[in-house]
């Protein structure tokens, strides 16, 4: 072993001088010259930017469970693509080789055919790199002293690592990154050695033989824009590849060549075309009057073979805000989306809908296009499952993102969203069975198991007000939720600046009017919610004088006349000694005594099965809305405290408590002293807030959250 210990330093030595002068140029006969003096052919070059390909000339192979023609094959395929519009491109086959007793496979590029242009030191650096490197399909990287007797025998298998190849090879399904840098080190092993040599884009296809569903390798391109700024078109560079293996009977997708979305469409029932229209017109819609960057539809492979197995999208049934987005939408027409993945399919599996607070967040192993996403500043998702009543069991799976609104709860904009949805997809239903905009499950997809985010939520509107109702489902860590999780929603209107354009929004979407479909005519019955901007008061003008003008309207009328959200309203009135909002049927001022007799009596009878969220906002309104679960008629939040680095507590504590009753708590689970702790609470900006007073509890309670942060310091140590 100790040779190869020499080897490595020996090659890490010359890595370092290979990273000088990058950006410049070999000629032929010194790339072979640097590749140690190997004995290449090589395809003529009519013009410097012309690609040109490498391979060893024709020998006996010595893997015997591919066919001999593949290396020559690939070959004339790579020798047909003029890669002209790239500046510089580096592409390699990587091909199986069974080790050992046969238990494990790898992936090796070593004698196999390459392609570059214009030879750049660093794709040539990057390609003397590869060959000391091999990918694991199966089996472990690390199989002792089975793998110390490949390294021996072959230098290739000395480095054994997992990534995008072996994804590739065993998945039968492209990968693709518009910048390398969004991998992690686990998900792609030698990235900082790509990054290192100015590589910036990536994409990997499998090659598949004719007639068969067996990988026989995979095709890796790697390239560096001329432009750093400029995107080149995946659906371009995806045609080149495909034609130029079909030429020589290979093919670059097992599920291209058995599902072609784009041709069931135009030869599909008119049916399905007209549901496909009638989603268009709806997207378009929705994305204007939200303003959502970005919409598609997904339909499941109708080919027998692969039910079940990958989604497709079309040009159909999209809308793109701007043309930048059209780097996502040829990302997605390209490559399948795999079985598991993102927003679309879990709420296909769930058959409802799912939402994602950062989906450029997740790994692109649960994503494949969570890179493309990042690039083009697209975060929160959304997708809902759908199924029209004109075309039987044929599913539509939409896809939407949202804008990145941060002082905005998602949850209130998924309720409008279904509102405008059910308006003009009148004749389409969600896949579970419930019409669509009555009731509304959504689970949600969290970024990393670190996340507190509930694992779903249920939104639902009350019949005849309009009004929005939100049910927890499953929190990772709660056990029991609060009668607060109606107003846990941080506040539209918080920042002045913000407010011409969600009341503009807000007049178009008619919360609670009978809104008809524009195609049909007809005008809408009511105008709630139209407001005047000359109308808006500052936040902190907005004391109890104010509030008790409205007392004789239900919550969600006043808020809306003070140009609020329901939970920033519900937030005022607690700020301002009124716990909970009861309309007066006479005029007159709302009075203390109604409003403690009205709090006395929900905390002892709580809320009735059934009964809506806001009854004790308007007395005499029917309504029928999702029934709350009973742990969120309880008057308690769930606090979860950091001492020092390693010492987490989770307790409950009752929205009644004091300064001193939190303390005793702190102290007594940590084994403290009363008095010798300082407490500080995480508010909706982030900052942690020095708790002091009964009255900071108060301020905890009001931003609504299912779960309080606390950092516990020590008064000692804090000096």
């Amino acid at each position: 072993m100790a040779s190869v210990v020499e080897e490595e330093e020996e090659e890490e030595s010359r890595s370092s001088i290979d990273l000088n002068n990058l950006n410049g140029h070999f000629s032929i006969q010194d790339f072979l010259d640097y590749l140690g003096g190997a004995k290449l052919r090589f395809s003529e070059r009519t013009s410097p930017k012309n690609f040109t390909v490498f391979s060893n000339p024709e020998e006996e192979e010595d893997d015997s469970h591919r066919p001999p023609t593949v290396k020559s094959k690939i070959g004339a395929a790579l020798e047909s693509i003029d890669f002209w519009h790239l500046w510089a491109i580096l592409a390699q086959f990587w091909t199986p080789v069974r080790v050992g007793n046969g238990s494990r496979l790898l992936l090796k590029t070593t004698d196999q055919p390459f392609g570059m242009t214009n030879l750049l030191r660093g794709l040539c650096s990057y390609r003397k790199f590869c060959l000391s490197y091999s990918y694991v399909a199966y089996g472990d990287e690390d199989a002792g002293e089975e793998q110390e007797q490949e390294q021996e025998q072959e230098p290739e298998f000395r480095r054994q690592v997992k990534g995008p190849p072996s994804r590739v090879f065993l998945t039968g399904l492209p990968e693709y990154s518009p910048n390398i840098e969004f991998y992690s080190t686990e998900e792609f092993p030698m990235k900082d050695d790509a990054i290192s040599r100015q590589i910036r884009y990536y994409l990997a296809v499998p090659v598949f033989g004719p007639g068969s569903h067996d990988c026989i390798g995979v095709l890796e391109l790697l390239w560096r824009p001329y432009d750093p700024f400029h995107m080149y078109k995946l659906a371009y560079l995806v045609g080149l590849v495909s034609s130029a293996l079909e030429e020589e009977e290979l093919r670059t997708s097992d599920y291209n060549c058995h599902f072609d979305m784009e041709n069931d469409l135009a030869n599909s029932s008119t049916g399905f075309r007209h549901a496909f229209s009638k989603i268009q017109k709806a997207l378009t819609m929705v994305c204007k009057r939200h303003k959502l960057p970005f919409a598609q539809t997904w339909t499941p492979s109708s080919d027998e073979n692969y039910i079940g197995k990958v989604m497709s999208t079309t040009k159909k049934g999209s809308y793109l805000s701007d043309r930048k987005y059209s780097l996502l939408k040829e990302a997605c027409m390209n490559l399948q989306l795999m079985k598991g993945q993102g927003v679309v399919w879990r709420a296909l599996l769930c058959q409802n809908s799912c939402f994602c607070k950062d989906t450029s967040q997740l790994k692109i192993t649960d994503y494949s296009f969570s890179h493309v996403a990042k690039i083009l500043g697209l975060t929160s998702s959304f997708a809902i499952c759908l199924q029209s009543n004109h075309t039987g069991d044929d599913i539509y799976v939409l896809e939407l993102f949202l804008p990145n609104y941060k002082t905005r709860d998602p949850q209130i904009l998924l309720d409008t969203l279904l509102s405008t949805l059910k308006q003009h997809l009148k004749s389409f239903k969600i896949i579970s069975g419930q019409k669509l905009g009555k009731e509304l499950y959504v689970e949600v997809l969290r970024v990393s198991e670190e996340d507190d985010e509930l694992d779903s939520f249920v939104i639902c509107r009350t019949a005849g007000s309009g009004s929005l109702g939100l049910e927890a489902q499953g929190s990772k860590d709660d056990s029991m939720l609060n009668q607060h999780f109606l107003s846990r929603q941080p506040s539209i209107f918080d920042r002045l600046q913000d407010v011409e354009g969600l009341l503009m929004e807000d007049d178009d979407i008619n919360i609670g009017g009978n809104i008809l479909d524009p195609e049909e005519g007809g005008n809408s019955d009511t105008q709630v919610g139209k407001k005047s901007r000359h109308s808006v008061l500052e936040f902190d003008e907005i004391d109890r004088n104010v509030l008790e003008k409205y007392s004789a309207m239900r919550l969600i009328d006043a808020a809306r006349h003070l140009n609020m959200s329901r939970s920033t309203f519900k937030r005022k009135c607690r700020k301002n000694g009124i716990p909970s909002w009861r309309p007066k049927r006479n005029k007159g001022t709302t009075s203390n005594k109604s409003i403690h007799d009205h709090e006395k009596h929900i905390t002892e009878h709580g809320l009735q099965q059934g009964s809506s969220p806001g009854k004790f906002a308007a007395e005499g309104t029917t309504s029928n809305p999702c029934r709350l679960p009973e742990s969120s008629t309880s008057s308690i939040m769930t606090i979860k405290a950091e001492y020092g680095e390693e010492d987490v507590i989770k307790f409950g504590l009752p929205f009644s408590s004091t300064m001193t009753d939190l303390e005793k708590e702190v102290t007594s689970r940590l084994k403290l002293e009363m008095g010798s702790i300082k407490i500080r609470y995480k508010d909706e900006d982030d900052e942690w807030i020095l708790v002091t007073l009964d009255n900071d509890l108060r301020a905890m309670e009001s931003m609504g959250k299912t779960i309080v942060r606390l950092k516990i310091d020590s008064k000692s140590s804090s000096k």
